[in-house]
């Protein structure tokens, strides 16, 4: 089945960080029917990919088709019926193993949750995430900053007349990146006339958007108002991307 843009760029980032930061584990959380770990099974990623969702019928499928489709490659996969919340980052072969955890299809403030958890119970892995919310970005991104997570790569894309943000953070204090902004940088960069277009539309509907819950006094408002009127859009340089 053809990914949809939103998961094919997922899939794309993650193959080049992965060609970047070498990652033992990609944990596919809230992964539905397990479209894009099957994209990553099939594009030939090396790391060992964990396919996870709280749906137990879902789950029981999702074994059947990887069985029926990837059985060759079953010692690289693992199917888990779990919460975001429980994952077993410790229950691995390589304790000190690079891990990618990717949240997408649900919004910021239950990422933010997801993500406050493991760091809890693990305090002592760097994990990088990899992360497209359908909403929230603005509050996701200003608790990230708060707990000092680094930008490895932000991105926008549009799929099926909707935005999305794609980000890939890192809680590694020894990294080099710098902290996330609120608003995003790079992600205001574009190459072509059609993705300078589709940042502009982006820009407008988010400004909107904040300044009708100004009207309800709402103080996250005034903030992210601030933070979206300073976006400059510019001409990119030369870095990491997924296209």
């Amino acid at each position: 089945m053809r990914l949809s843009n939103r998961l094919s760029t997922i899939q794309s980032i993650a193959e080049h960080a992965h060609k970047q930061y070498n990652y033992d584990y990609i944990w596919d959380t809230c992964c539905d029917h397990g479209q894009l770990g099957a994209g990553l099974l099939k594009s030939g990623i090396s790391s060992k990919l964990f396919f996870v969702d709280i749906v137990p019928e879902l789950m029981a499928s999702l074994e059947q088709n990887l069985n029926q489709f990837f059985l060759n490659q079953k010692h690289q996969w693992q199917v888990l019926c779990e919460d975001v919340y429980c994952l077993p980052l410790n229950d691995v072969e390589n304790s000190n193993g690079k891990h990618l955890i990717i949240i997408a299809g649900v919004g910021g403030d239950l990422m933010l949750e997801f993500i406050s958890q493991l760091n809890q119970r693990f305090p002592d892995l760097s994990l990088d995430f990899l992360l497209c919310p359908v909403h929230h970005q603005f509050s996701l991104r200003s608790q990230l900053r708060k707990m000092e997570f680094s930008l490895r790569h932000e991105e926008v894309l549009e799929d099926n007349q909707r935005f999305y943000e794609a980000l890939l953070v890192t809680s590694d204090s020894t990294n080099q990146s710098p902290l996330i902004s609120v608003a995003g940088e790079v992600l205001w960069q574009y190459k072509t006339a059609s993705e300078q277009n589709m940042l502009k539309r982006y820009l407008s509907k988010t400004l909107e958007h904040y300044k009708r819950m100004q009207k309800g006094n709402s103080k996250l408002a005034d903030s992210a108002l601030v933070a979206y009127e300073s976006v400059k859009i510019e001409k990119a340089s030369l870095q990491f991307t997924s296209k």
